[in-house]
């Protein structure tokens, strides 16, 4: 165990001798883990392996599959009538990488998906009402709803 409240001289004072806190290695083992993370984010050195938790790489391997389930779960917050998990690789895919809005191909760095009648405005959040665009097209078209 290990008593914290001494001080320099290693004389407890009176004050803190009564409420003195003692701290189990259970309470310290995320201190310890901290220092080991930034000790190891500085150093580059041949064979030693950086400290990462469990969720940076759950994170990494399930990027898609945590957007898709982001965007269902604002739609339905916003009050979207219905919503369905889906990826904006699928959309890419549906519409042949083409913008719905100026007709012209999309990359995939530019690629957003557009909501036709905009959750804002009750729409749902579901593949039929889902269609590729450009991020400058979708920006300019905004929340409105376009006439056929």
């Amino acid at each position: 165990m290990l008593d914290v409240g001494d001080t320099a001289a290693g004389d407890p004072s009176p004050a803190k001798s009564q409420a003195q806190l003692r701290l189990k290695w259970t309470h310290l083992a995320p201190l310890r883990w901290l220092r080991q993370l930034l000790a190891a984010k500085g150093s580059n050195a041949p064979g030693e392996t950086a400290i990462s938790g469990p969720s940076v790489e759950y994170q990494r391997r399930n990027a898609k599959a945590k957007a898709a389930h982001d965007a269902k779960y604002r739609a339905l917050k916003r009050g979207s009538i219905g919503a369905e998990k889906f990826t904006l690789d699928e959309i890419f895919e549906r519409d042949n990488q083409t913008c719905y809005l100026c007709g012209k191909a999309v990359t995939r760095r530019d690629a957003t998906m557009d909501h036709v009648i905009p959750i804002t405005k009750g729409g749902p959040h579901t593949r039929a009402n889902v269609k590729l665009a450009h991020r400058g097209c979708n920006a300019r078209k905004s929340d409105r709803i376009l006439p056929d």
